[in-house]
């Protein structure tokens, strides 16, 4: 068996991953990168979206590397984003119980609101209204973040093989979508429902669920379903995640499923780092290139034609141009035999001018 290489300097004691050669094949191996937050069921939150872009540059970078495995630590796969503002929260809810004890920092809703008449901050007030502006600006902070984080698993040039076990919700979703091939065992579940909860990431979850299931039987049906599931927010089992082309196989447990992923990446790396990474790469290709190609000629053939347009009429202008010059010429030569005349004269003139002086 051959020695296992050492990871590049940086991965090792991240607060978020745990990152291992998982395998190797000559000089090539398996790269496991684990989500490793057990007891916060693996939630990604600040230190994640600071750890995860360093982790996949340095492995893009890294050539021994010819896959990746993208695992959790836990009973779940990923429990979605960390809560944004709760901090925000905490400083709103001191707000309101600060201001309610020092003067009455609320607004009667209607006598049927809450009893006493009475809701806390049912119609906003400035102070209040402040700390959702702020709750807000660090939610989509947060997400901005999360997003740059995510696109550098898209970015990488191995091939990155998802082993999905338990539930995987909101942002974890949308971390595997980001992957190329996805696993599951047979207790997995997705659900979107982070996006039933305010969180600003309906459009970019979409697309990559679209781009997910864009290798299925009908690409109308999954685009159908995806938009219900990101609208909607419900919870989708393995098996119906495998019906819609998400997932390519379901195994009974973890254990099963971590050595099926770990042997399906083992014979990436078995290819070495160049066959696997170039074939991603050309999957990536947008799905209507070959009509971006015939685009592209057919705006090159209508550039070629404007040049030969412009080539006659230039053709032509030069022709008029003689024509004009040709009917000048008749003109040009009576003037100037008007002008060889009336110098001969002049010069007669001259020369007689003494005889006429004598007379």
């Amino acid at each position: 068996m051959p020695a296992l290489p050492s990871l590049p300097e940086g991965l090792e004691g991240l607060e978020t991953l745990r990152v291992s050669v998982a395998a190797a094949v000559g000089s090539s191996c398996v790269v496991e990168v684990s989500l490793n937050r057990p007891q916060q069921l693996n939630s990604l939150g600040a230190s994640f979206c600071r750890e995860f872009p360093l982790c996949m540059r340095a492995l893009d970078h890294w050539s021994p590397c010819c896959c990746v495995l993208l695992t959790a630590a836990g009973p779940a796969f990923c429990c979605g984003a960390e809560p944004a503002a709760a901090a925000a929260a905490a400083a709103a809810s001191t707000c309101c119980s600060a201001a309610a004890a020092a003067e009455p920092h609320w607004e009667p809703a209607s006598p049927w609101g809450r009893p006493g008449g009475a809701s806390c901050c049912a119609i906003p007030t400035p102070r209040c209204g402040a700390a959702q502006q702020q709750q807000q600006q660090q939610q989509q902070q947060q997400q901005q973040q999360l997003e740059a984080a995510l696109s550098c698993l898209e970015l990488l040039q191995q091939p990155v093989v998802a082993a999905v076990s338990g539930p995987c919700v909101g942002a974890g979703l949308e971390l595997v979508c980001c992957c190329d091939i996805r696993l599951a065992a047979a207790d997995a579940f997705f659900s979107a429902q982070e996006l039933q909860q305010g969180a600003p990431a309906a459009a970019a979850l979409l697309q990559r669920l679209l781009r997910a299931c864009s290798s299925s039987s009908s690409s109308s049906s999954s685009s159908s379903w995806a938009r219900e599931v990101c609208c909607s927010g419900r919870s989708f089992a393995a098996a119906e995640a495998q019906q819609r082309g998400f997932v390519s196989a379901i195994f009974p447990d973890k254990e099963t499923l971590l050595a099926a992923a770990g042997a399906l990446c083992l014979s990436f790396a078995a290819e070495g780092r160049g066959a696997p990474a170039a074939a991603k790469g050309a999957l990536q290709q947008p799905p209507r290139a070959p009509l971006a190609a015939a685009a592209a000629a057919a705006a090159a053939r209508a550039a070629a034609a404007a040049d030969a347009a412009a080539a006659a009429a230039a053709e032509a202008a030069a022709a008029a141009a003689d024509a004009a010059a040709a009917l000048q010429l008749p003109y040009l030569r009576r003037t100037l035999k008007q002008q060889t005349l009336q110098q001969q004269q002049q010069r007669s003139s001259k020369a007689l001018a003494p005889t006429f002086a004598k007379l």
